[in-house]
This record gives C-alpha cells, sequence and structure tokens, in this order.
C-alpha cells in the first residue's frame, strides 16, 4: 500500500512540474479515476458496489474534454 500511495503522489507531482516548467510548449494533466469498470475488475472483485465504479467510456470523455481546453497541470478526479 505505501509504494502505491507514494507513485500516485509522484505521478501528482510530475504533472505539476511538467505543466510548470514547460507550460508555454506543451500541456500535462492526469486523469485520477477510481475503480475502472472493467470486465476483469468485475471478475476480481465480484461483491463490491459498481455503482461509483468510472467506465471507459467516461474517462474518454474527460480526455477529450482536455483535448480541447488549454487546461494545464490539472488533476482530474473521476
Amino acid at each position: 500500500r505505501d509504494s502505491y500511495c507514494t507513485s500516485k503522489a509522484a505521478v501528482h507531482a510530475l504533472t505539476k512540474i511538467i505543466a510548470l516548467e514547460n507550460g508555454k510548449n506543451i500541456t500535462c494533466n492526469a486523469i485520477v479515476p477510481g475503480i475502472i469498470d472493467t470486465p476483469a475488475n468485475r471478475r476480481h472483485m465480484p461483491d463490491a458496489d459498481h455503482a461509483n465504479w468510472i467506465s471507459p467510456r467516461q474517462i474518454a470523455v474527460q480526455i477529450e474534454g482536455l483535448l480541447k481546453s488549454d487546461e494545464n497541470g490539472a488533476l482530474i478526479h473521476l
């Protein structure tokens, strides 16, 4: 669990740093989903409450929105 939290914090920090250092040339944002609703996740967590799981389509919509925006350094929580 510690390595998961550390790596997630590193991705957040790296997103912010890239955005600050390269904001004039490129943008950098991160999608931060909860549990993604995939067949594999449903198989591995059959008793879980799927009501709040994020669909791949929801992620794609957020990515499309980011591509059309000037957002930079955002952590998009889904």
